[in-house]
């Protein structure tokens, strides 16, 4: 009786060895997957903080190219508000040069020099329409592609200084020009009041005469 109670009691040994192994390998099986679950979990939050980080970085850049967009535009404003003034002082000399081309008809060297002149001029300044024109155009260009790559905004924003930059040039020589002309008519006027009156005797400072 005790050899069979015995038995009995080794036989629940090697059973409950057996249980308590399976046990033990499933639960290592389970830590390893745990274990490597963990490891892709890491390496997916690396990649994710390193997409983050990417992110804050293109959202820098592109505030800063949208900054520099915007100075752009108010810089391209502030040319074109300067080309009306000159455009204006243009027009005011046109005025002021149209009564003292009468009053110096019959030089007619002088009318052709001036009319020349002004021929030049408007030339110029049709010209320095078409600039702005077209660095309005490339600003608009400027605005379009910044929604797509950074590298075609620099070269339009390069684009646009350089018009920016002859626009400013052009404004500057047709102000000189304009001075230039300004000078010539009163230059000759007063040569020609002053051939008159010594030829007919005028008193200039008398107004009926």
């Amino acid at each position: 009786m005790s050899h069979k109670r015995k038995r009995e009691e080794t036989r629940k040994e090697v059973e409950y060895d057996r249980k308590t192994k399976a046990s033990g390998d499933e639960a290592t099986t389970l830590r390893q997957q745990i274990d490597k679950l963990a490891a892709e979990n890491a390496q997916v939050q690396a990649r994710y903080d390193a997409l983050a980080a990417s992110n804050k970085q293109l959202e820098a850049q592109l505030n800063q190219i949208a900054a520099e967009n915007e100075r752009l535009r108010q810089q391209h404003d502030y040319d074109k508000n300067a080309y009306k003034g000159l455009a204006q002082k243009h027009n005011e000399l046109s005025t002021r040069i149209a009564p003292t081309t009468t009053r110096v008809a019959r030089l007619e060297n002088t009318v052709v020099n001036l009319r020349t002149d002004l021929m030049l001029l408007r030339d110029r300044n049709k010209h320095a329409r078409e600039e702005a024109e077209a660095a309005k155009k490339d600003k608009n260009i400027a605005e379009a592609a910044l929604r797509d790559t950074k590298m075609t905004v620099a070269k339009d924003v390069a684009k646009i200084n350089q018009w920016t930059t002859h626009l400013a040039k052009e404004a500057a020589a047709l102000a000189k020009t304009s001075d230039m002309v300004a000078k010539r008519a009163e230059a000759h006027a007063k040569k020609y009041a002053t051939d008159c009156a010594k030829k007919y005797a005028i008193d200039l400072t008398d107004e009926k005469s």
